[in-house]
């Protein structure tokens, strides 16, 4: 064979493994490992990692498969002295202008204080920290959720359908 052909072939071979293996989109991972960032809203530990996650990546689409169609979030406006409420809706647009309007967020849960139900009702208490930094400023909150989840059935993955914020700011 003459160097040039051999030349060709080499460059051909090159081309078609290069075309066919992209280092820079690797294989997914089909694994049964517990490292992963997502974890399965069929458990109740599955959900409050979700909810970790969606904070902490601020990804608005995790976190909306977490929250029931018949959400209620209760909380203490302490300005005002009275307890208030709002709807899925609203926490999803809140959340959301919090995720756009922070530079960095980091929650965590810090110890399952209460968790009792059946297997289509549960309601779990934690507490939490949260710390969220916006371009002017940093806010450390700490408190306890208190949350109600349900789902449809056994097989069904669990949501918020209540969340009772215990903090006090």
């Amino acid at each position: 064979m003459t160097s040039r052909l051999i030349n060709t072939l080499i460059l051909s071979s090159l081309l078609i493994f290069l075309f066919a293996c992209n280092p820079f989109a690797p294989e997914l991972d089909n694994s049964d490992s517990d490292d992963t960032f997502i974890g399965s809203q069929r458990t109740i530990a599955g959900v409050f990692q979700n909810w970790k996650y969606a904070y902490n990546f601020k990804d608005t689409l995790i976190y909306g498969k977490l929250i029931h169609p018949d959400f209620i979030f209760e909380y203490m406006d302490y300005e005002q002295q009275i307890q208030k409420t709002w709807n899925r809706e609203s926490d999803l647009r809140s959340t959301n202008n919090l995720f756009k309007s922070s530079s960095y967020i980091n929650l965590t849960w810090n110890e399952d204080l209460i968790e009792y139900g059946d297997s289509l009702s549960k309601d779990a208490l934690r507490s939490f920290s949260l710390q969220i930094s916006f371009p002017n400023s940093i806010t450390r909150l700490y408190g306890r959720a208190n949350i109600s989840l349900k789902r449809d059935s056994i097989e069904g993955d669990w949501q918020i359908i209540r969340w009772v914020d215990e903090s006090n700011y």
